[in-house]
């Protein structure tokens, strides 16, 4: 959970106090993001006890208003940059996204895993996701001629989901086999990084959800880091963005997941719940999957 308005954390932080909830003096009233997270923690503790919610969240209506409320769904996962076709299979049997999200999320209320197209045969897909299987990871390595290079893990703690993945992410290659290198920077030097092939080979980070599947991730479009660009891509992906049937975009949105699970140019973890929440007092804000606040003002 994020808050995009102080006075509501505020607010939510001092009815847990009220109920006796939390203590007090636990933390620093000025320290809004970690009453934002140990908020969340305590409502997620108390998710089976209706009436206890109940007095919670009925203070809160009021100052909440539906419309002002908006929930996000962000995809999440792990880039691929210049690393060997192989030993990207191997890396994608190590790796097992179905426990990474409990790792930076907590109870399944709040994430979902990769979403598979219904509408083709998805066998082989199914297989290829969410194996962590550090035998086949072992002998891919083997077979792609892996002779214990480091593999380099870029990540940040602006976000401590992408830190808690990378970590998990980290342990899992280590089972397999891997010599990992774990680089934690600030979140700008990240960005700066990325860009950089020869600095990292995995580094992590998040998208808004689209309802057109072409816009997320970067990956999908050209020049992203990772430069994924290979003659399965362009064909999937052609197909899939000249045609307007919904119908058929299903069946042809099940080519371009198999294309990224045969290819491995990112590892999709899953998808995690994410609310906002703005002051009645801004006017004209659209709500939007990645905020903005163009012609937004203070009432």
């Amino acid at each position: 959970m994020s808050t995009s308005c102080s006075d509501f954390t505020s607010d939510v932080w001092g009815r847990l106090i009220a109920l006796n909830l939390v203590d007090r003096n636990a933390i620093n009233s000025d320290d809004l993001g970690i009453q934002s997270a140990a908020a969340v923690e305590t409502i997620t503790a108390l998710s089976d006890k209706v009436s206890v919610l109940t007095n919670l969240l009925g203070a809160l209506v009021a100052k909440l208003p539906q419309d002002d409320a908006q929930a996000g769904l962000p995809l999440e996962g792990a880039v691929l940059g210049f690393i060997e076709q192989p030993l990207r299979d191997g890396i994608a049997k190590a790796v097992g996204p179905n426990n990474l999200s409990p790792a930076q999320h907590g109870p399944a209320s709040r994430f979902m895993d990769e979403v598979l197209d219904a509408h083709g045969d998805l066998a082989d897909i199914a297989d290829q996701y969410n194996q962590r299987n550090a035998a086949k990871a072992k002998e891919a390595a083997a077979k792609a001629g892996y002779k214990g290079e480091p593999i380099r893990v870029l990540t940040s703690r602006q976000y401590d989901f992408h830190y808690n993945m990378a970590l998990l992410m980290a342990e899992q290659l280590k089972r397999a086999g891997f010599k990992v290198d774990l680089n934690v920077v600030d979140w700008a030097t990240l960005v700066q990084r990325r860009n950089d092939a020869k600095l990292w080979d995995i580094y992590i980070t998040h998208s808004g959800q689209f309802p057109e599947p072409m816009l997320s991730p970067p990956q999908l479009g050209d020049g992203a880091p990772g430069w994924w660009d290979t003659p399965a891509k362009k064909t999937a992906l052609q197909a899939f963005n000249v045609e307007s049937d919904p119908a058929k975009r299903g069946a042809l949105w099940g080519k371009v997941q198999q294309v990224v699970y045969d290819e491995v140019p990112y590892i999709n973890v899953g998808k995690f719940n994410g609310l906002s929440a703005k002051s009645p007092a801004l006017d004209n804000y659209q709500p939007a999957t990645w905020p903005f606040f163009w012609n937004a003002r203070i009432k």
